[in-house]
């Protein structure tokens, strides 16, 4: 029994990851959530972050991207751990291009996204302590939305419990100013949802890289 559903999921996956549609999507997180192989919080993370395949799993209709931007921050705060820190270090890495215009760009926030970045994927002593220096550093960025996106994100890093719901929305309100709503919801989107679900962390990814 415990190799056809498993057969049958691995067949529901490959169906899935050949057509990338929603509806298949779906249905595999259906038999994920049924075999015990994701958690129903996971999918409704997805869910709220406007993935179909997540939504449709659960029932969902409406649309995701209804809400104002300040509500669908204060709704995604109500997932804990690093979750508040690794959508406002997505939002922030919109605004980079900001810093990277003109003759001499400023290697600052990427720095500091990327210190962020790292205390959130391995948050040992010693990231968590260069997170905080960045975050320390980032205090003179703040005098713009940019510089604030990314001041914000680096401290959510540094923050917990109740202290990251701020600068969570302070993060994505302010990257909204800078690259649009729409980029910003989008962004939180495509670096959470691929963790949430358990298929891979595109942070990691990025981190292991070349360059930031």
């Amino acid at each position: 029994m415990e190799a056809m559903a498993d057969a049958r999921l691995r067949t529901l996956e490959r169906r899935w990851r050949e057509s990338g549609a929603g509806c298949d999507h779906a249905r595999f997180l259906v038999e994920r959530l049924r075999a015990g192989e994701v958690e129903p919080e996971q999918v409704l993370l997805a869910a709220h972050l406007g993935d179909a395949g997540a939504r449709e799993a659960l029932g969902l209709e409406g649309d995701p991207a209804a809400p104002g931007q300040r509500a669908w921050t204060t709704a995604l705060g109500a997932w804990r751990g690093p979750v508040p820190a690794r959508a406002a270090l997505a939002a922030a890495r919109l605004v980079l291009p900001v810093f990277d215009r003109g003759l001499n760009p400023d290697p600052r926030p990427r720095r500091a996204l990327r210190a962020g970045e790292a205390q959130v994927v391995c948050p040992c002593a010693a990231h968590a302590q260069r997170a905080a220096a960045a975050a320390e550093q980032a205090d003179a960025l703040a005098s713009d939305d940019a510089g604030t996106a990314v001041w914000a994100a680096v401290q959510a890093t540094c923050a917990t419990g109740d202290e990251a719901l701020p600068l969570l929305e302070s993060a994505v309100v302010s990257a909204g100013r800078v690259a649009g709503v729409v980029a910003v919801r989008a962004a939180v989107r495509d670096a959470l949802v691929p963790w949430a679900l358990g298929y891979e962390d595109p942070l990691t990814r990025r981190l292991g890289g070349a360059s930031a």
